[in-house]
């Protein structure tokens, strides 16, 4: 072998390495399949990339408004929140999402967006359940997606994932993993059924949770979670207005927090949130849960997630600020929360599980 030959092989083969990583990243970089850059002319969004995806909305920017929240929210179409809301609306929501991890979607959008003057965040229970760290989606966050260091986009550039999705899309490969509707990323109501024999399948009239498999909660934790996460925030963006939401569960969940003996937590949670927030002239509360529409199971595709129909109703008295009967005041808050307990306590499984 001539005299430094292996030397120049070792170098050969890392300009080669190299070169392809290079090539790699900027391929990965023109493509943008998670828009972490730019809106795609062609989006994909992938429900179960969802976390990788979300962060590059909310870099983007160019919206006044977000819409934060769990699965629940998922189905708020960016154009009715526009039209209800009075600005450009983002919906960032996050599907089995925590309070952690809405605390740092927050944090992400308001970082990238000082323009954002309005916030409509969920108070879904099970999200405020559990540990202040609480990930309720299995693996590690994307954290190199959610950050402001641009040095650590190397790995989003450079992932074999990232590189696999891009090559799908210029080879104009189709699937039915993604959808493509940027009004409605993560649009799962499209693709179920909503009726009252699809809310009431495969329930337990004595166990409504052998379905569901919900952890048990307490009051302190799911304060200590809004306390820790989204409050701070709220308070240090006093020129924000943040719309905090009760979701309008079904009858058949209300069913199930007595049948688990949550539903006392469940109000006294509602008490104390209003007690934490009711000082602050940036907030206002909505509470959806004491609606005759609860009852009506059609809306429902099971005892939780609402129907597109429902997700609109909900924008538009959002909307309404003062003027909608669902804000929550001083005056009509215990009022609210006695209708609640009342139709806790007095639904009775079997009469809803009958069939009509």
């Amino acid at each position: 072998m001539p005299p430094n030959s292996s030397t120049s092989t070792s170098k050969w083969i890392l300009a080669t390495a190299g070169l392809t990583l290079t090539a790699v990243g900027a391929f990965n970089f023109w493509v943008d399949p998670f828009q972490q850059y730019r809106a795609s002319a062609k989006p994909r969004f992938w429900h179960t990339l969802q976390r990788q995806i979300t962060p590059g909305l909310a870099k983007r920017g160019g919206y006044d408004v977000v819409l934060l929240g769990s699965s629940m929210f998922e189905c708020f179409r960016n154009s009715e929140a526009s039209q209800h809301l009075g600005g450009k609306a983002a919906n960032l929501s996050l599907s089995s999402s925590s309070a952690y991890e809405l605390g740092m979607m927050l944090n992400v959008a308001l970082s990238h967006t000082p323009g954002v003057r309005r916030v409509v965040l969920d108070l879904n229970v099970n999200t405020y359940a559990g540990p202040t760290n609480k990930l309720w989606v299995q693996g590690p966050l994307p954290l190199h997606m959610w950050d402001r260091n641009p040095f650590n986009d190397v790995r989003y550039l450079l992932a074999a994932d990232t590189f696999q999705r891009s090559l799908d899309i210029v080879r104009g490969k189709e699937d039915k993993t993604y959808r493509t509707d940027p009004d409605l990323p993560w649009g799962w109501a499209l693709d179920v059924r909503f009726s009252r024999e699809e809310a009431t399948k495969g329930l337990l009239p004595g166990d409504f949770n052998q379905r569901y498999k919900q952890p048990p909660r307490t009051t302190e934790e799911m304060v200590r979670n809004f306390e820790t996460n989204p409050l701070p925030i709220i308070r240090s963006h006093p020129q924000i207005q943040f719309d905090l939401v009760h979701p309008p569960y079904s009858i058949l969940a209300w069913i199930d927090f007595e049948q688990r003996k949550q539903v006392e937590l469940t109000l006294d949670w509602k008490r104390r949130l209003f007690q934490l927030t009711q000082a602050l002239p940036n907030v206002a509360i909505y509470d959806f849960q004491g609606d005759r529409r609860i009852e009506d199971l059609d809306h429902y595709t099971d005892i939780y997630h609402f129907d597109l129909p429902t997700a609109s109703w909900m924008l538009k008295e959002i909307g309404r600020g003062a003027g909608s009967e669902f804000r929550v005041t001083a005056s009509n808050l215990e009022p609210m929360l006695k209708i609640q307990q009342e139709r806790a306590k007095s639904a009775k499984a079997e009469d809803w599980l009958k069939k009509p």
